[in-house]
């Protein structure tokens, strides 16, 4: 019985409780997990000595990691955003669908994503019609209005700003970058200042911060830009403030 269990958990998809359901009389996890240990240490004291010694029994790992339907199971009890989903995905909706369907924001839909994605599933991404992206750009390019390209620095997101960026004039410029053309001296950590300063000075600022997607979730530090045709009036913003004169006389860093 315990060399059928433990073949059943490692080369089947099975978890405890479904091997519990077909051995009733080990209906605990405990009691399952004992009866695994046992087949493999039956099975590793009767193995060659050279193949114990090549593999201790206390360093054999066979902890598998948790099924789809364990992990579904957990999403579900908590209300999680992923179970709820994962079943309009296979019918084929929109990014746009799913939001109107669930009532989910664009951040909680971004975390599902993470997560469907180790499930094999993949949520389909923001459609945002090309005429829109030519629309901020020509805003940033041409618009005599702060307000408006205010709005249109909210709207951009790291693939659009990698797009704007790839372009032989970019419409977006980072602040660092306008700052050093300006002739200050600092590191990157310090650009927060010179972006404080060109909202002091009433200049529209964007900003992004990217977040990886792996397990433990890492913040990159945030990028901020200004439209490009904003460049001469951000340097003379930076120039007359008085509390950046230092990073010019002495270059501080």
């Amino acid at each position: 019985r315990d060399l059928n269990i433990l073949g059943i958990y490692l080369e089947t998809p099975a978890t405890y409780r479904e091997i519990a359901d077909i051995y009733p009389r080990l209906n605990n996890r405990k009691v399952l997990r004992q009866s695994i240990d046992r087949a493999l240490g039956s099975l590793w004291s009767n193995a060659s000595y050279e193949t114990r010694s090549t593999f201790p029994l206390s360093e054999i790992k066979i902890a598998k990691p948790r099924s789809l339907k364990s992990r579904e199971r957990t999403s579900k009890s908590l209300g999680g955003e992923s179970f709820r989903v994962s079943p309009l995905l296979s019918e084929g909706v929109t990014y746009e669908e799913i939001q109107e369907k669930l009532e989910l924001t664009d951040s909680q839909l971004k975390g599902a994503r993470r997560i469907l994605k180790n499930w094999g599933q993949e949520v389909p991404y923001k459609f945002r019609a090309p005429s829109e992206n030519k629309r901020i750009a020509k805003i940033l390019e041409t618009s005599e209005s702060d307000s408006e390209i205010q709005r249109a620095l909210n709207r951009i997101k790291r693939r659009l700003r990698q797009t704007l960026a790839q372009r032989e004039n970019p419409p977006l410029l980072s602040v660092s970058k306008a700052a050093r053309m300006a002739g200050f001296h600092f590191r990157v950590d310090a650009t927060s200042i010179f972006v404080d300063s060109l909202r002091q000075s009433k200049i529209p600022v964007g900003q992004l911060q990217h977040v990886s997607k792996s397990r433990h979730a890492i913040k990159y530090p945030t990028y901020y830009f200004i439209a490009t045709q904003h460049l001469e009036r951000a340097k003379e913003a930076l120039l007359q403030d008085a509390h950046l004169a230092g990073f010019r006389e002495t270059g501080l860093i």
